[in-house]
């Protein structure tokens, strides 16, 4: 899921964005291969695992400010005709990038 939200995001909104933000989704699409083939093998998660993991939730925190910004500025100035898209499809996003996580703390455990 995450993955393909991933390319959603990537192919509708951040072809024309910085590089950094680009490096970031790659990472979480590679951290989430990683982690899907480390479950389906059975596999022990590494340090390299969590290390990735604390990028993902970093990038996470900055796209809940983004989202946060973008939706403070559409109620300011009263438009939405095109961020709707943009704001479902990054709390998704968000959202996704947290639950994995998650599932990746709670199998830990």
């Amino acid at each position: 899921m995450n993955i393909g939200f991933a390319l959603l995001y990537f192919i509708l909104y951040l072809l024309n964005s910085v590089s950094l933000t680009i490096c970031a989704i790659l990472l979480v699409i590679v951290h989430n291969g990683w982690v899907l083939r480390a479950v389906q093998q059975d596999l022990k998660l590494t340090a390299m695992h969590y290390i990735l993991a604390l990028t993902n939730l970093v990038f996470a925190g900055f796209l809940m400010t983004w989202l946060v910004s973008i939706f403070r500025s559409s109620l300011e100035y009263n438009y939405f005709a095109n961020t709707w898209l943009y704001m479902l499809i990054s709390a998704l996003f968000v959202i996704g990038i947290l639950c994995q996580l998650l599932a990746m703390l709670l199998r830990r455990s």
